[in-house]
């Protein structure tokens, strides 16, 4: 794997070249369809986007931020993944994974793996000290735990939201 940060990094995976580019103007239709797709309960309240918009317009969640990043997976010129990283004023020692997911055609040849660890080494070259993942125990993220898990990623809290269908978990991974 080459790591790459800033304009464009490129992941080998069994002989499939996977680009990884930011998000931009020209892109973000796309990532914002794909992102629906698999969080389509979240996509009805609009929640997905918002942070998209913030992290190239510089508003909202940015200027809650000291960084608020989102990249675009493509084979092909096709999307296949979306991922992120930002954090907290008041926490700069966690990078957080901001809307991770992987298209349903492309899971399990091992691009959310590749997509993750290169979203971990961009968080630790930018210093940080913890990984941090939100999470919950919809069944339909039940494949991502696993991935979660093998990477190192342990469940450091759970919250239970009375009315809200699923459980929140909170993963996190110590990478400084």
């Amino acid at each position: 794997m080459r790591v790459g940060f800033g304009e464009e990094a490129h992941l080998n995976i069994k002989g499939t070249t996977l680009a990884i580019v930011p998000l931009s103007r020209a892109n973000i239709d796309e990532a914002i369809e794909l992102v629906h797709s698999v969080f389509p309960r979240e996509a009805k309240q609009g929640i997905p986007e918002v942070p998209y918009w913030d992290s190239l317009n510089h508003t909202g969640l940015a200027l809650e931020s000291n960084r608020l990043e989102y990249y675009v997976a493509f084979e092909n010129r096709q999307i296949i993944g979306v991922t992120g990283v930002f954090d907290e004023k008041d926490d700069t020692e966690a990078a957080w994974l901001g809307w991770f997911c992987v298209h349903p055609a492309f899971r399990g040849k091992g691009y959310g793996r590749q997509i993750l660890e290169w979203t971990l080494a961009l968080a630790r070259s930018y210093g940080y000290k913890r990984f941090v993942v939100y999470t919950s125990r919809d069944p339909a993220e039940s494949t991502a735990q696993l991935l979660y898990e093998k990477l190192g990623l342990v469940i450091s809290s759970e919250e239970i939201h009375p009315g809200e269908p699923y459980d929140i978990i909170y993963r996190e991974k110590t990478i400084a």
